[in-house]
């Protein structure tokens, strides 16, 4: 339900009466509130959205909504406050402004009222990072966060290793988010910056948005974090037409956390990004492929690339006993052509019968899901091709354990980190 300040007061109040006379109803719905509704029955609804200011266009009238934080802020240090006790924790999304002090008083509100803040979405600028260093007592309750290193966000830069550090303050992490997909390559130099002792002991899931992943990983490796993650999700850009660029510490980072690893998800990206580096680059250059030979937990992989050779390569690399369920191929359309002097030509009649054939092998016997996705540039030809292709795979695996394997379709769907 969605309490808009463009519906009258009496018509919000029916529609949280009629929620309360219908049980099924109302343990399903969760209240989006534009401005704030005075009545003290919030606490019945699963989830609360606030806004510091929100505006926007509803029927082509431009309309701004007020501030609801202030009120629930009131209301959370009323004599007669009832929500506190069914807040179970709170999400905020953090962008600190110099003439705003709402977030501040709404942490402090919370904090008094017991509640504890388990997720956190911020940029890494050094005025968000100032405002977070007072109120360190949120840090051991903080579960997920979403860092923001992207220049987009602001004037002010702090560098990928001071992001990774400041994540680092917050010892009980599960899940961890960062971006960094705009960094100019002189900010990506120095990883002299060293964690506390703390060092994600508890994170599970991690997801890097990067231009450059391998001094990431490199960092990684260096300050000795002993990583259990069941997750990992990397996301790069790469101008290089072969591979997924290089990979040597990615691989000896896999090899670290090969006991745990559970779902691996890789997407490069072929496209310029403003802020990249410009450089030579060479048409066939050769950085190896992604190493799965330790993974033996492995079940889940999704793959976006360009390159089916590379993609090739790290599914025969794939350890023995690994028993995979879920394999995502999508192929990207090289958008860099106009980089080097001679046009790439990918061999589609050699590189899909080599994935045919790789499918068979015993570690993917157990399949449940197989999704292949070819660009529209295939064309029916093409699709026709990756489909013969793919045809002793999927008898093999229906044969093995009377999977479906879905039919190859046209375009590249992906999951963003």
């Amino acid at each position: 339900m969605v309490a808009s300040s463009l519906l009258p007061q009496e018509l919000i109040d029916i529609c949280i009466d009629f929620l309360h006379s219908d049980i099924e109803s109302l343990t399903s719905c969760s209240l989006v509130c534009w401005n704030w509704v005075p009545a003290a029955r919030f606490h019945l609804f699963s989830f609360v959205e606030l806004f510091e200011s929100i505006s926007g266009a509803i029927n082509r009238r431009h309309c701004r909504y007020p501030s609801n934080v202030l009120p629930f802020i009131e209301l959370l240090a009323s004599p007669h406050n009832t929500i506190a006790p069914y807040i179970h924790g709170a999400s905020l999304k953090l962008r600190v402004r110099k003439d705003r002090d709402a977030p501040g008083m709404l942490i402090d509100a919370l904090s008094n009222a017991g509640v504890k803040l388990t997720k956190l979405i911020t940029t890494t600028n050094r005025q968000n990072i100032a405002f977070l260093l007072k109120f360190p007592k949120f840090n051991p309750y903080i579960t997920d966060l979403t860092v923001d290193i992207s220049r987009a966000w602001s004037d002010e830069y702090t560098r990928i290793n001071e992001g990774l550090v400041f994540a680092m303050s917050f010892p009980l992490l599960h899940t961890l988010s960062i971006d960094a997909s705009f960094e100019l390559e002189e900010a990506q130099q120095s990883f002299s910056i060293y964690p506390p002792d703390n060092r994600w002991c508890y994170l599970e899931t991690l997801s890097l948005h990067l231009q450059d992943s391998e001094m990431v990983f490199e960092w990684f490796l260096k300050i000795g974090w002993e990583a259990r993650l069941r997750t990992l999700r990397l996301r790069v850009y790469r101008c290089e037409h072969g591979g997924c660029g290089p990979v040597t510490h990615l691989n000896a980072f896999l090899m670290d956390i090969c006991n745990t690893l559970e779902d691996f998800m890789m997407y490069v990206d072929g496209r310029y990004r403003w802020g990249m580096p410009q450089r030579v680059l060479s048409p066939n250059p050769n950085f190896g492929h992604l190493d799965f030979s330790n993974l033996s937990k492995l079940h889940s992989l999704q793959l976006n690339l360009h390159d089916v050779d590379t993609i090739c390569d790290s599914l025969e690399s794939l350890h023995h006993s690994a028993r995979m369920k879920s394999i995502v191929i999508n192929v990207f359309p090289w958008t860099n052509q106009a980089l080097f002097d001679t046009q790439v030509s990918c061999r589609k009649d050699e590189m899909w019968p080599r994935l045919g054939r790789i499918l068979t092998a015993t570690q993917f016997s157990g399949i449940a899901r197989l999704d292949v996705s070819v660009p529209s540039s295939y064309g029916e030809e093409g699709l026709a091709l990756v489909e013969r292709s793919l045809a002793p795979a999927q008898t093999a695996l229906r044969c093995v354990s009377g999977v479906f394997v879905s039919t190859i379709g046209v375009g590249y769907p992906f999951n963003y980190l």
